[in-house]
């Protein structure tokens, strides 16, 4: 994702540090703070903060790259996007229809990021 330089590298990494801070440590502050209100929602969304700082960071690291890259990157983002969505849409239909089991929404940015590392190949493969 950050390839062209490191300066976008240690910022992300930080982030993902903290964000793996907070998944060990929100279920430990939620058996405190469950019921608090406003401050247990906050505390039980936190490690999501960190995970928009990475977006941020990566939309300021596209800016960086040249026109082939962020085209690269562009098309392989709509490409994750749309199968992801349409493959949590059948599922929920077979969820609804077949009482499949409920697919944890935590794991829809993993599949996400998934879907958008094989599109990003993918699509880099057809320029080559």
């Amino acid at each position: 994702m950050f390839s062209t330089t490191s300066r976008y590298r240690v910022p992300f990494w930080g982030f993902m540090g903290v964000y793996a801070v907070l998944c060990f440590a929100v279920p430990e502050l939620m058996k405190v703070y469950e019921g608090q209100g406003a401050l247990a929602w906050i505390i039980g969304a936190s490690p999501a903060y960190p995970l928009a700082a990475v977006l941020m960071l990566y939309v300021r690291s596209l800016e960086s790259l040249d026109e082939l890259e962020q085209s690269i990157h562009l098309r392989a983002l709509a490409v994750a996007t749309g199968f992801v969505l349409i493959a949590a849409t059948a599922y929920g239909f077979l969820n609804l229809h077949l009482g499949l089991p409920a697919f944890p929404l935590i794991l829809l940015l993993p599949s996400f990021l998934l879907a958008w590392c094989l599109a990003a190949m993918l699509i880099r493969r057809s320029y080559q």
